[in-house]
Protein backbone atom coordinates (compact mmCIF):
# COMPACT_ATOMS: atom_id res chain seq x y z
CA UNK A 1 0.00 0.00 0.00
CA UNK A 2 2.82 2.69 1.28
CA UNK A 3 4.99 1.37 -2.23
CA UNK A 4 1.77 2.09 -4.32
CA UNK A 5 1.19 6.10 -2.44
CA UNK A 6 4.96 6.72 -3.15
CA UNK A 7 4.56 5.75 -6.69
CA UNK A 8 1.20 7.74 -7.39
CA UNK A 9 3.34 10.49 -5.69
CA UNK A 10 6.57 10.26 -7.55
CA UNK A 11 4.40 10.24 -11.01
CA UNK A 12 2.29 13.39 -9.68
CA UNK A 13 5.05 15.51 -8.98
CA UNK A 14 7.27 13.97 -12.56
CA UNK A 15 4.05 15.47 -14.34
CA UNK A 16 4.07 18.94 -12.77
CA UNK A 17 7.85 19.29 -12.69
CA UNK A 18 7.54 18.84 -16.52
CA UNK A 19 4.52 21.55 -17.02
CA UNK A 20 5.96 23.82 -15.22
CA UNK A 21 9.69 23.89 -17.16
CA UNK A 22 8.00 23.41 -20.85
CA UNK A 23 5.66 26.41 -20.02
CA UNK A 24 7.12 28.43 -17.34
CA UNK A 25 10.85 28.63 -18.45
CA UNK A 26 10.81 29.20 -22.61
CA UNK A 27 10.50 32.76 -23.53
CA UNK A 28 9.82 31.40 -26.85
CA UNK A 29 6.53 28.83 -26.22
CA UNK A 30 5.01 31.59 -23.31
CA UNK A 31 5.94 34.95 -25.88
CA UNK A 32 6.28 34.43 -29.30
CA UNK A 33 9.57 34.68 -31.81
CA UNK A 34 12.46 36.22 -31.78
CA UNK A 35 11.85 37.32 -35.61
CA UNK A 36 8.57 40.06 -34.42
CA UNK A 37 10.07 43.18 -34.00
CA UNK A 38 7.99 46.60 -33.61
CA UNK A 39 7.76 50.23 -34.08
CA UNK A 40 6.40 52.57 -31.27
CA UNK A 41 4.86 55.80 -31.84
CA UNK A 42 4.65 58.32 -28.84
CA UNK A 43 1.94 60.87 -28.36
CA UNK A 44 1.13 62.65 -25.43
CA UNK A 45 -2.30 61.26 -24.76
CA UNK A 46 -3.09 59.26 -21.50
CA UNK A 47 -6.76 58.51 -22.16
CA UNK A 48 -7.47 55.18 -21.57
CA UNK A 49 -10.78 54.12 -23.14
CA UNK A 50 -13.20 52.05 -21.51
CA UNK A 51 -13.57 48.19 -22.27
CA UNK A 52 -14.79 47.31 -25.30
CA UNK A 53 -18.23 44.82 -24.97
CA UNK A 54 -17.21 41.66 -23.88
CA UNK A 55 -13.60 42.49 -23.49
CA UNK A 56 -11.33 43.67 -21.04
CA UNK A 57 -8.57 46.60 -21.32
CA UNK A 58 -4.81 45.98 -20.54
CA UNK A 59 -2.57 48.58 -19.92
CA UNK A 60 0.98 47.70 -20.39
CA UNK A 61 3.60 50.21 -18.63
CA UNK A 62 6.90 50.59 -19.21
CA UNK A 63 9.04 51.83 -16.33
CA UNK A 64 12.43 53.08 -16.59
CA UNK A 65 13.53 54.12 -13.59
CA UNK A 66 16.47 55.91 -14.44
CA UNK A 67 14.25 57.57 -17.42
CA UNK A 68 11.70 59.22 -14.90
CA UNK A 69 11.06 63.11 -15.44
CA UNK A 70 13.34 64.79 -13.65
CA UNK A 71 15.86 61.70 -13.32
CA UNK A 72 18.32 62.56 -16.16
CA UNK A 73 20.55 60.13 -15.62
CA UNK A 74 20.15 57.50 -18.68
CA UNK A 75 23.96 57.47 -19.99
CA UNK A 76 22.58 56.43 -23.42
CA UNK A 77 20.75 53.76 -22.29
CA UNK A 78 17.38 54.78 -22.25
CA UNK A 79 14.46 53.85 -24.48
CA UNK A 80 15.44 50.13 -25.14
CA UNK A 81 11.30 49.20 -25.44
CA UNK A 82 9.59 46.07 -23.93
CA UNK A 83 7.56 43.64 -25.60
CA UNK A 84 4.91 42.27 -24.25
CA UNK A 85 3.55 38.73 -25.23
CA UNK A 86 -0.10 36.84 -23.83
CA UNK A 87 -0.51 33.31 -24.38
CA UNK A 88 2.00 32.42 -27.15
CA UNK A 89 1.96 35.54 -29.11
CA UNK A 90 3.12 39.31 -29.20
CA UNK A 91 0.48 41.01 -28.53
CA UNK A 92 2.10 45.27 -28.08
CA UNK A 93 5.42 47.00 -27.50
CA UNK A 94 6.49 50.21 -25.43
CA UNK A 95 9.50 52.90 -26.25
CA UNK A 96 11.33 54.39 -23.18
CA UNK A 97 8.75 55.84 -20.46
CA UNK A 98 5.69 54.75 -22.14
CA UNK A 99 2.36 52.73 -22.00
CA UNK A 100 0.49 51.26 -24.63
CA UNK A 101 -3.45 49.65 -24.18
CA UNK A 102 -4.85 46.81 -25.61
CA UNK A 103 -8.12 45.06 -26.06
CA UNK A 104 -8.19 41.46 -24.63
CA UNK A 105 -10.28 38.58 -23.82
CA UNK A 106 -11.58 37.93 -20.52
CA UNK A 107 -10.10 34.81 -18.91
CA UNK A 108 -6.77 33.19 -17.57
CA UNK A 109 -4.00 34.58 -19.41
CA UNK A 110 -0.18 34.31 -19.33
CA UNK A 111 2.12 37.21 -20.07
CA UNK A 112 5.65 37.83 -20.68
CA UNK A 113 7.55 40.87 -21.09
CA UNK A 114 10.82 41.29 -22.57
CA UNK A 115 13.78 43.80 -23.34
CA UNK A 116 12.55 44.63 -26.98
CA UNK A 117 15.09 42.93 -29.29
CA UNK A 118 16.26 45.61 -32.09
CA UNK A 119 15.40 48.81 -30.76
CA UNK A 120 16.87 52.10 -30.93
CA UNK A 121 19.83 51.89 -28.80
CA UNK A 122 20.74 48.01 -28.59
CA UNK A 123 23.07 46.69 -30.90
CA UNK A 124 21.75 42.70 -29.96
CA UNK A 125 19.15 41.15 -28.78
CA UNK A 126 18.71 41.55 -25.61
CA UNK A 127 16.34 38.45 -24.04
CA UNK A 128 15.36 38.96 -20.70
CA UNK A 129 12.49 38.42 -19.84
CA UNK A 130 9.36 38.39 -16.73
CA UNK A 131 6.62 36.64 -16.72
CA UNK A 132 2.98 37.02 -14.79
CA UNK A 133 -0.16 35.30 -14.78
CA UNK A 134 -3.36 36.94 -14.56
CA UNK A 135 -7.48 36.36 -14.37
CA UNK A 136 -9.16 38.71 -16.40
CA UNK A 137 -12.74 39.50 -16.52
CA UNK A 138 -14.97 41.47 -19.14
CA UNK A 139 -15.65 45.37 -18.32
CA UNK A 140 -12.88 45.82 -16.43
CA UNK A 141 -9.00 47.58 -16.96
CA UNK A 142 -5.73 46.05 -15.86
CA UNK A 143 -2.22 47.64 -15.43
CA UNK A 144 0.73 45.56 -15.78
CA UNK A 145 3.87 47.75 -15.02
CA UNK A 146 7.41 46.45 -16.70
CA UNK A 147 9.92 47.91 -14.97
CA UNK A 148 13.36 48.44 -15.93
CA UNK A 149 16.18 48.93 -13.99
CA UNK A 150 19.87 49.44 -14.42
CA UNK A 151 21.87 46.23 -12.89
CA UNK A 152 25.14 45.42 -12.79
CA UNK A 153 28.07 45.57 -15.56
CA UNK A 154 27.76 41.50 -16.04
CA UNK A 155 24.20 41.82 -16.25
CA UNK A 156 22.88 45.65 -16.94
CA UNK A 157 19.11 45.30 -16.66
CA UNK A 158 16.38 43.84 -14.66
CA UNK A 159 12.84 43.46 -16.10
CA UNK A 160 10.36 43.03 -13.22
CA UNK A 161 6.73 42.35 -14.45
CA UNK A 162 3.72 42.99 -12.36
CA UNK A 163 0.08 44.34 -11.75
CA UNK A 164 -0.69 47.78 -10.32
CA UNK A 165 -3.84 48.76 -8.37
CA UNK A 166 -6.05 50.68 -10.66
CA UNK A 167 -4.95 54.26 -8.26
CA UNK A 168 -1.48 53.66 -9.23
CA UNK A 169 -2.12 52.60 -12.84
CA UNK A 170 -3.67 55.69 -13.53
CA UNK A 171 -1.01 58.04 -11.93
CA UNK A 172 1.48 56.11 -14.02
CA UNK A 173 -0.28 56.49 -17.42
CA UNK A 174 -0.33 60.26 -16.39
CA UNK A 175 3.11 60.22 -16.30
CA UNK A 176 4.32 58.31 -19.04
CA UNK A 177 4.19 58.62 -22.94
CA UNK A 178 1.43 57.19 -24.77
CA UNK A 179 2.46 54.62 -27.44
CA UNK A 180 0.49 52.75 -30.25
CA UNK A 181 2.89 49.53 -31.42
CA UNK A 182 2.39 47.80 -34.95
CA UNK A 183 4.47 45.10 -36.17
CA UNK A 184 7.44 45.57 -38.52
Amino acid sequence: MMKNLLALLLVMFAGSSVAQTTAGTNPESACGSRDVTYKVELSDDTTIANPASGKATLVLIEDELFARPGRGICWGLCGVGVQLGMDGQWIAATYSFSHTTVSIDPGDHHFCALIAPKLKGTTTSLWLGSMYGLHVEAGKTYFLRARLQIATATAPWILDLSQLNDDEGRYMVSMTKSGVSKTK
